[in-house]
């Protein structure tokens, strides 16, 4: 797919929540096009509406009103079940919380992912590997949450949202409950993915953690307010 391909992409969408006879708008006519490739981060405070924005972007959620479009494919046209397994191979997610199964060692964590997409389960064990081996848990893969570090559990999550080769991988808050450590070790495995092609989009509320994105849109009160380009972005060291 080319670099200046628009991968993911919103024309003037909207959501609205009716609360006591009053529309509240999570969303008002939000424009946003991104390309193959780039990293973006959406910024914004609580209750500014870049998680509903996030919702969107990942089709987790429809729009009262307006377009998502993920490859070109106008997402509205999809049914149900056959927009879950888009979803489930197009976006990859990684959450503040982690979201692992106590139970499951971070191989079938990670192996959950695959399963819904019927991948046959020795083309899984190859892909489980290389994605492990990806985030330096090889030696780990046996390992349940409860013997893992936050920093671990966030890399087994990062792991399950690459394990099917996504093209887009939508990070939300990923560093918001690691030590600054841990969570500059998050953002080198993020940066390290982007330069290897992969699309990056961050929802973040910190400006100091969205500066390491090379674009940054911000959000208000459900509008866009700011795009632009970051000039002075954070390197990795």
């Amino acid at each position: 797919m080319d670099k200046n391909q628009s991968i993911l992409e919103l024309k003037k969408v909207s959501k609205i929540y009716e609360m006591g006879g009053e529309k509240l708008y999570a969303l008002n006519n939000v424009s946003l096009k991104i390309n193959q490739g780039e990293f973006v981060a959406i910024v914004g405070s609580s209750g500014s509406g870049k998680s509903t924005l996030m919702n969107m972007m990942g089709v987790l959620d429809r729009p009262t009103s307006g377009e998502v479009f993920l490859k070109n494919q106008k997402v509205k046209d999809l049914d149900k079940d056959t927009l879950a397994n888009f979803r489930g191979r197009e976006v990859g997610f990684i959450f503040q919380q982690y979201n692992l199964i106590s139970r499951l060692s971070a191989k079938e964590n990670i192996a959950l992912t695959l399963e819904f997409l019927d991948f046959e389960s020795q083309t899984a064990d190859i892909y489980i590997d290389k994605v492990l081996k990806l985030v330096g848990l090889s030696d780990k893969k046996n390992h349940t949450p409860g013997k893992l570090s936050g920093g671990q559990q966030q890399r087994v999550s990062i792991a399950r949202s690459l394990v099917a080769n996504p093209s887009i991988i939508l990070a939300d808050e990923p560093t918001g409950a690691l030590d600054s450590k841990t969570g500059k070790d998050v953002l080198e495995i993020l940066t390290k993915l982007n330069k290897e092609g992969k699309t990056i989009i961050m929802i973040t509320h910190d400006l100091n953690l969205a500066k390491y994105a090379k674009r940054i849109v911000e959000i208000k009160d459900g509008k866009i307010i700011k795009d632009h380009i970051n000039n002075v972005q954070t390197k990795i060291k």
